[in-house]
Parts: structure tokens; sequence; C-alpha cells
């Protein structure tokens, strides 16, 4: 369980950091991008989680959804992440 709860803080602060370096240009680049041709195969991951609104000043629950793929070459690429808010588990 130390394991998981290490890996999400880690993969939360990628995705934190990701948001931050990117300004929306390039973010809606990346998310309109074609899926190239040479992709083996694709995992699409959810991670349900709680996320303070500061707009309302309450928690939600959301989750991010996140999409990664390998080509034919063995090499992973991040293809999506995609976060909805007030889902139920």
């Amino acid at each position: 369980m130390r394991l998981r709860k290490e890996f999400f803080s880690n993969f939360n602060l990628f995705f934190l950091n990701l948001n931050l370096s990117l300004n929306l240009s390039l973010e809606k680049e990346f998310r309109t991008r074609e899926l190239p041709e040479n992709v083996f195969c694709l995992f699409i991951d959810a991670y349900h989680t709680s996320i303070k609104d500061e707009e309302i000043g309450r928690v939600k629950k959301a989750v991010i959804y996140v999409v990664v793929g390998i080509d034919l070459d063995g090499r992973k690429s991040l293809y999506g992440y995609y976060t909805y808010w007030g889902v139920r588990k």
C-alpha cells in the first residue's frame, strides 16, 4: 500500500508540473494531435481522488483518466489526460 501511495503522489506532481509548464496553445495542440500509426497498444487508467474546488471552497470527487501508449519500438508516450469532477465511485 505504501508503494501505491508514493506512486500516486509522484503521479499527481507529474501532472501538476505538466499543467503548469504548458501554456494554453500548447495544451490544445497536445490534446488535439493525431494518434501515430505505429502505436501498438493503448492503456487507459483512472485514478479516483478528492480535489478542493477553490471557487466554491469545497472538496469534490474527481476522476483523472490517463491514456498511455506503446509504439512498435517499445517507447511509452502520454497521449492524453482528462479530469472529470463530481463523479461517484
